[in-house]
């Protein structure tokens, strides 16, 4: 099958990857919905895990396809997990300035109070930061953390990621515009497996790109880039 087939060369590609078609609750969906990092929603497909370590810092990515009562989707793309090495207290959230309001979409009321971090224009234009614990929210969000989060908006090719901290943990929402394994040259016309593997690639090595962007590095060259 060329699903098989695709996910195996990636597999091959991404050292340490692991997949599994049944996600079973490896990422923690309600807990994205209570920070409002999900919407609320009525059904939630959860489905194809795949996680690994970089740089010392595990991660856990599913696809999910959230739904509301009327059965209409209202998200469908990545839930990511990535441990931290430095323990925190409390919850953070980066509420987005820049995504329009969807009347068939509800949200969790962010956690706690708006936080005026002073600093760094570039996060200010992007992301309104809220938290229960004001004081772990400031020594987190270094000005080089800042700079790493607006790096990855840059990243995303214009999905409008959501991110959040809590429970020692980087949690994000990234929307995507085809399911994971949803192969477009199944379409009438010429297959093309190789441009599907490459989407598939550049898909599950989002995590992997997140890491190094906070670790610093540049994802595409591979050099480094200055914090602010």
């Amino acid at each position: 099958m060329l699903r098989d087939l695709l996910i195996k060369a990636v597999c091959e590609q991404v050292e340490g990857l692991v997949y599994q078609r049944v996600a079973g609750r490896k990422v923690n969906h309600d807990r994205l919905v209570a920070l409002s990092l999900a919407p609320r929603h009525a059904t939630a497909l959860i489905e194809n895990f795949f996680g690994a370590t970089r740089h010392t810092m595990a991660f856990r990515a599913v696809q999910a396809s959230l739904r509301n009562n009327h059965r209409q989707e209202i998200f469908r793309g990545l839930l990511i997990e990535v441990d931290l090495p430095e323990p925190f207290d409390g919850r953070i959230v980066l509420a987005r300035r820049d995504e329009p309001p969807r009347d068939d979409i509800a949200w969790e009321p962010p956690p706690g109070d708006v936080i005026d971090l002073k600093g760094h224009p570039a996060f200010q234009r992007l992301f309104q930061v809220c938290s229960d614990n004001p004081e772990a929210a400031e020594r987190l969000l270094t000005e080089a953390l800042k700079t790493a989060l607006v790096r990855l908006d840059e990243q995303l090719d214009g999905a409008v990621f959501r991110a959040g901290f809590a429970s020692g943990c980087l949690l994000l929402t990234v929307p995507l515009e085809h399911a994971v394994l949803e192969i477009p040259s199944n379409a009438p016309g010429p297959l093309d497996p190789s441009g599907d593997a490459h989407r598939l690639l550049k898909i599950t090595n989002l995590p992997i790109r997140i890491i190094d962007t906070l670790h610093g590095i540049d994802p595409d060259s591979g050099g480094r880039y200055r914090a602010r």
